[in-house]
């Protein structure tokens, strides 16, 4: 593979949803996605932001092999990764997710250690010796102590148990994560932390991460590249800088004028704006 080459591309993807019309209507289909065309660089994070239903999770459900697509492909180093095709295994080896509700990701009958160790039962060279120590590990990068291995899911905290579903995402060393809505379940404080924690993660294993969100606030703080999707289409891409700074699309301005802004005002308050809207100084 040439150096810098994509370690994920989706080509041309299209994904229908029957649906009905209520009880007794005629049937159709959703079109959830049409023709996306997308690459995702070794040590990247790409952020893929719209609102609900713009078809965002459904594009990394289809990555990440967990929905079927009727049209396109995605490759993995070049590669188709359509199941029984030679570098299937080597992808879902590779290819780790973390999802948006991690309480109801994490079996509540497993304690934090078996949940953690889950992804190691796929590497034959790792033996079960090793399990403790490598799950002790993943804990620790996490910053959770060890001793959470003994906990059952429901003794710990959202934010603990979203750490829990990053350390059993990263414990076989992935090269592509895919991050779905990762932090919008997660308080204000408990986000930011996270955030930092998948930052420095991805800055020390260097695995590519695609970025799933409604929140163009949350791409601020760790996207290189953004993807702006609605109605199931690409409408806007470009650096995080040039997203945010300069958006070309009405759609993604939209967005940004959804983010709230908290500024101290000149008599010493502090005043709630949108990012795009004016302060109350310079208004007037």
């Amino acid at each position: 593979m040439p150096e810098n080459a994509p370690i994920v591309s989706v080509e041309n993807l299209k994904v229908d949803f029957p649906v009905r019309a209520g009880l007794f209507g005629r049937r159709g289909v959703k079109h959830a996605v049409r023709d996306v065309n997308l690459e995702i660089r070794p040590g990247e994070v790409l952020a893929v932001v719209g609102g609900s239903g713009s078809g965002k999770t459904t594009l990394a459900r289809v990555i990440a092999g967990l929905t079927r697509h009727q049209g396109g492909r995605v490759l993995f180093n070049g590669h188709g990764i359509e199941p029984g095709a030679p570098d299937y295994a080597d992808y879902r080896r590779n290819c780790q997710m973390v999802f948006q509700d991690p309480f109801s990701s994490l079996d509540p009958r497993m304690k934090v250690g078996a949940l953690v160790a889950e992804g190691l039962r796929a590497l034959p060279d790792v033996p079960a010796s090793h399990y403790a120590r490598r799950v002790e590990e993943a804990l620790t990068n996490v910053a959770l102590d060890p001793s959470f291995a003994r906990r059952f899911p429901h003794e710990l905290s959202g934010g603990q148990r979203q750490r829990v579903a990053i350390a059993r995402a990263l414990i076989r060393r992935p090269s592509f994560v895919i991050a779905d809505e990762a932090v919008s379940a997660l308080d204000v404080t408990v986000r930011a932390q996270v955030l930092r924690l998948l930052a420095d993660l991805q800055s020390k294993f260097g695995f590519a991460c695609l970025f799933i969100t409604h929140d163009l606030a949350v791409v601020e703080q760790i996207a290189d590249r953004v993807i702006v999707m609605h109605e199931g289409r690409i409408v806007e891409e470009g650096t995080r800088d040039a997203i945010l700074d300069t958006p070309r699309h009405a759609y993604t301005r939209r967005l940004l004028n959804a983010i709230p802004i908290l500024e101290t005002t000149p008599a010493g308050g502090v005043e709630l704006r949108w990012r795009n809207e004016p302060a109350a100084a310079d208004a007037t």
